[in-house]
């Protein structure tokens, strides 16, 4: 799993140092040669960041489930200087973490949780979004308690 938390523009994050130097802009060709060094291991790649969605296009492989909290043409709610991850992560990845759900029930959750406060405060909606690659659609549904076995039934299949 690989969890990234930034600033972001259409398809570009930003690397900082501190609260306000920032040292680079890395798109999404970036990211995902950084990536491609897994291989084919499974990967999951959460984005918490104004525009994240519009970096699936270059991040997307079968080996891969990319979750994005804003659509690529929105911003993320919550992402502010003071911020250390977007109101979607914490919705996604809250403290009770039920392992009887799958990544799926999760990001629907989150999504849902979010879009209730978006609507709550009259805000645009930020439409987080999940891309779930051909190889992986078992482990978006598979409830994370079972990921073990999966797992396993992943690897055998691909000798």
């Amino acid at each position: 799993m690989v969890v990234i938390a930034s600033h972001g523009q259409d398809d570009m994050l930003m690397v900082r140092a501190g609260k306000t130097q920032i040292l680079a802009l890395i798109n999404g060709s970036y990211i995902n040669a950084f990536l491609n060094d897994f291989g084919a291991v499974p990967t999951i790649v959460i984005i918490s960041a104004c525009h994240a969605g519009s970096l699936i296009p270059a991040l997307r492989a079968p080996n891969r489930i990319i979750i994005a909290a804003a659509a690529s043409d929105r911003v993320s709610f919550g992402c502010g200087a003071d911020s250390t991850s977007t109101v979607f992560m914490q919705a996604l990845l809250d403290k009770e973490l039920d392992r009887s759900f799958s990544l799926e029930d999760l990001f629907i959750r989150g999504r849902n949780r979010v879009i209730g406060l978006e609507m709550r405060l009259k805000m645009q909606h930020s439409l987080p979004v999940m891309d779930v690659g051909s190889d992986m659609e078992v482990f978006a549904v598979t409830p994370l308690a079972k990921w073990s076995t999966a797992l396993r039934e992943f690897r055998m299949s691909k000798h």
